[in-house]
Protein backbone atom coordinates (compact mmCIF):
# COMPACT_ATOMS: atom_id res chain seq x y z
CA UNK A 1 0.00 0.00 0.00
CA UNK A 2 2.52 2.44 0.83
CA UNK A 3 3.94 1.57 -3.30
CA UNK A 4 0.56 2.63 -4.36
CA UNK A 5 1.40 5.86 -1.58
CA UNK A 6 3.52 7.21 -3.21
CA UNK A 7 3.14 6.63 -6.80
CA UNK A 8 -0.39 8.25 -6.16
CA UNK A 9 1.45 11.35 -4.66
CA UNK A 10 4.86 11.09 -6.67
CA UNK A 11 3.78 9.77 -9.89
CA UNK A 12 6.79 11.45 -11.78
CA UNK A 13 9.39 9.86 -9.38
CA UNK A 14 10.86 6.55 -9.74
CA UNK A 15 10.00 4.30 -7.02
CA UNK A 16 12.46 4.05 -4.77
CA UNK A 17 12.36 8.31 -4.92
CA UNK A 18 8.37 8.38 -3.80
CA UNK A 19 9.41 5.93 -1.27
CA UNK A 20 11.73 8.01 -0.07
CA UNK A 21 9.71 11.54 -0.31
CA UNK A 22 6.96 9.68 1.40
CA UNK A 23 9.37 8.63 4.42
CA UNK A 24 10.13 11.82 5.00
CA UNK A 25 6.46 13.38 4.33
CA UNK A 26 5.31 11.00 6.84
CA UNK A 27 8.15 12.29 9.25
CA UNK A 28 7.20 15.48 9.15
CA UNK A 29 3.31 15.27 9.11
CA UNK A 30 4.04 13.05 12.57
CA UNK A 31 6.01 15.74 14.19
CA UNK A 32 3.26 18.45 13.46
CA UNK A 33 0.23 16.97 14.53
CA UNK A 34 2.18 15.78 17.68
CA UNK A 35 1.87 12.13 16.85
CA UNK A 36 4.25 10.63 19.21
CA UNK A 37 2.14 12.34 21.74
CA UNK A 38 -0.77 11.21 21.28
CA UNK A 39 -2.66 8.47 22.95
CA UNK A 40 -3.48 6.37 21.01
CA UNK A 41 -1.59 7.97 17.76
CA UNK A 42 -3.58 9.47 14.98
CA UNK A 43 -1.48 7.20 12.48
CA UNK A 44 -0.87 3.56 12.51
CA UNK A 45 2.01 3.54 10.55
CA UNK A 46 3.80 -0.23 9.46
CA UNK A 47 6.45 -1.08 6.90
CA UNK A 48 3.84 -1.96 4.39
CA UNK A 49 0.82 0.64 5.06
CA UNK A 50 -0.21 3.62 6.69
CA UNK A 51 -3.92 4.60 7.87
CA UNK A 52 -5.49 6.71 10.04
CA UNK A 53 -6.91 6.02 13.39
CA UNK A 54 -10.36 6.41 13.85
CA UNK A 55 -9.36 4.93 17.77
CA UNK A 56 -7.50 8.51 17.87
CA UNK A 57 -9.09 11.57 19.44
CA UNK A 58 -9.72 13.66 16.36
CA UNK A 59 -12.47 16.34 14.85
CA UNK A 60 -13.17 16.58 12.19
CA UNK A 61 -14.84 19.60 10.85
CA UNK A 62 -17.24 18.67 8.35
CA UNK A 63 -18.88 15.77 11.25
CA UNK A 64 -18.97 18.63 13.26
CA UNK A 65 -20.93 20.52 10.62
CA UNK A 66 -23.36 17.81 10.35
CA UNK A 67 -23.81 17.70 14.07
CA UNK A 68 -24.40 21.01 14.50
CA UNK A 69 -27.17 21.23 11.35
CA UNK A 70 -28.81 17.92 12.98
CA UNK A 71 -28.91 19.17 16.35
CA UNK A 72 -30.08 22.64 15.41
CA UNK A 73 -33.32 23.62 16.59
CA UNK A 74 -33.95 26.87 15.97
CA UNK A 75 -32.05 29.00 19.40
CA UNK A 76 -29.83 31.41 19.78
CA UNK A 77 -27.09 28.59 21.00
CA UNK A 78 -27.85 26.91 17.75
CA UNK A 79 -26.65 30.00 15.70
CA UNK A 80 -23.34 30.41 17.16
CA UNK A 81 -22.41 26.87 17.27
CA UNK A 82 -23.53 26.81 13.45
CA UNK A 83 -21.50 29.85 12.34
CA UNK A 84 -18.60 28.37 14.38
CA UNK A 85 -19.34 25.26 12.66
CA UNK A 86 -19.43 26.98 9.34
CA UNK A 87 -16.26 28.86 9.47
CA UNK A 88 -14.26 25.76 10.72
CA UNK A 89 -15.52 23.98 7.81
CA UNK A 90 -14.62 26.75 5.51
CA UNK A 91 -11.16 27.18 6.99
CA UNK A 92 -7.91 25.96 5.44
CA UNK A 93 -7.46 22.44 4.38
CA UNK A 94 -5.46 20.63 7.37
Amino acid sequence: YREALAALLWPERQTALALANLRSTLSRLRRAIHDQEAEPAFLLVSADAVQFNLASDYRLDCDELAAAVADADGGSADAERLATAAADYRGRFL
